[in-house]
């Protein structure tokens, strides 16, 4: 009799999931879209004026090696960071794998490449936006070269990111929205106007490697969504 009620107890174990379907919600959709802007975001600010200087050839090669780097890169962060048994922040989880002084390093080197990413991409805000204002007639001055300016604009970005995920995913969804959008309108509208005429030209072979090298950041940092 006990063997009998082992073996259906181990046959409803066998036919019960270990975990259920989760639904995809709204939730999930606002992080989708704050990845993709995150990702892409270098890709349109600095990437086409790199591919501009450096040429074709040394963007193929630079994208052949960031790219997959890229991908090992934030597959290696998510799993460190979804399988972990505790809930914590980076630093905590690293130093749960790794012990508290590679917890320390790797967090202090986390957290240079956050500030760096701030940096450039406020910076981008900063001579963008004056650009635009002084473009269109607002002002008459550059803004990008004032101190007061430049405060305001980080204050303004700072208070949004402190003001919770909701209120990011109400300002960076419709943006990101916006922007696929101009990039693909672009990216078709700018087809007929293409120059095939300089494929074939190709640098020299320290010139070539020198490129490279100094490209890969650029196509790393085009795909790269860790700083979310």
């Amino acid at each position: 009799m006990q063997d009998d009620t082992l073996q259906l107890n181990n046959s409803k174990a066998t036919t019960t999931p270990l975990s259920t379907r989760l639904p995809f919600t709204k939730y999930d959709f606002g992080w989708v879209l704050l990845c993709i802007g995150m990702a892409i975001g270098a890709g349109t600010v600095l990437m086409p004026v790199q591919i501009g200087l450096k040429g074709i050839w040394v963007f193929i090669t630079a994208f052949i090696i960031a790219y997959p780097a890229t991908y090992i890169v934030q597959d290696i962060y998510l799993k460190t960071l979804s399988e972990s048994e505790t809930c914590d922040d980076y630093t905590d989880i690293i130093s749960h794998y790794l012990g508290k002084n590679w917890g320390v390093f790797l967090g202090v080197i986390y957290f240079l490449m956050i500030i760096h990413g701030v940096f450039i991409y406020s910076l981008s805000v900063v001579f963008d936006s004056a650009s635009y204002i002084k473009t269109f007639g607002l002002t008459e001055a550059d803004l990008s070269q004032s101190i007061i300016y430049k405060v305001a604009i980080f204050a303004v970005l700072v208070a949004i990111a402190s003001g919770g995920e909701k209120l990011l995913f109400k300002i960076s969804g419709p943006m990101v929205v916006v922007k696929v959008g101009i990039i693909l309108i672009f990216g078709f509208a700018m087809i007929p106007h293409w120059n095939l005429d300089n494929i074939s030209a190709f640098p020299a072979a320290s010139v070539f490697f020198r490129d490279v090298l100094l490209t890969i950041p650029f196509c790393f940092f085009s795909a790269v969504f860790i700083q979310v």
